[in-house]
């Protein structure tokens, strides 16, 4: 037996911002997960180019 769900159904009226919105969220979860990747990317490219920066670094003429 199926049950038909309606506006004045108390479970839809309360759910029903959640599926409004659900496609919203998704897509800022997406864009959120590719931004903390990215953001992990780029640490790791700065972490390993840190040698490199290094004597740059040291050589930076200290302002008093």
């Amino acid at each position: 037996m199926r049950t038909e769900l309606s506006p004045f159904t108390p479970h839809y009226a309360v759910t029903w911002p959640l599926d409004f919105w659900a496609p919203s969220l998704q897509a800022a979860r997406v864009l959120a997960q590719a931004n903390f990747e990215m953001t992990l990317r780029f640490m790791n490219t700065a972490s390993a180019l840190n040698p490199y920066l290094r004597p740059l670094q040291r050589t930076a003429p200290r302002h008093a």
